[in-house]
């Protein structure tokens, strides 16, 4: 019996870590919506700026903006669980997982299958800014060259919500 208890408690815990808040910028009572309120919802690209740097000068930059045959719409829900509806070349890719968002940083964390094997991968954005109508974060991907020359490429994504 106190070993079903113990489990029972630990699969709670499991369950609802995911789903805990942890954004420190809490309602106070001024109707204020967290960050992670705000995030909630369905959202669609508008567009991405790319910047290519090497050893921390530009090299490259652009902006590339989405149609209806190449998107990502990203929809987050209150349970902490999330579905990822890429479009390329007018294909759709379905991804799901978890998310956790704080006043700065959105965690992602995508749960596939792939030919019965289960795959696991996390992806961090810098929330850039986000309200009640558009969301905007930041990747950054560094690499670090043999011979130390150090690459580092950010894209900023616009989303736009969706009703």
């Amino acid at each position: 019996m106190k070993k079903f208890f113990y489990t029972l408690i630990y699969s709670l815990m499991v369950i609802a870590l995911p789903s805990c808040n942890f954004d420190k910028n809490e309602k106070d009572g001024s109707g204020e919506l967290t960050t992670s309120q705000l995030i909630i919802g369905s959202w669609k690209t508008d567009k991405y700026e790319w910047t290519e740097l090497v050893n921390g000068k530009v090299q490259e930059s652009g902006t590339v903006y989405f149609d209806d045959n190449d998107y990502m719409l990203w929809t987050y829900r209150a349970d902490g669980s999330f579905v990822d509806m890429t479009i390329e070349e007018g294909v759709a890719y379905k991804y799901k997982g978890t998310w956790v968002a704080t006043s700065s940083k959105l965690f992602m964390t995508y749960e596939e299958e792939l030919l019965g094997e289960k795959m696991e991968w996390s992806e961090n954005y810098k929330i850039s800014s986000v309200n009640r109508t558009k969301f905007v974060i930041e990747f950054i991907d560094t690499e670090l060259d043999e011979d130390g020359t150090k690459y580092e490429y950010i894209t900023e994504y616009t989303f736009t919500k969706q009703e």
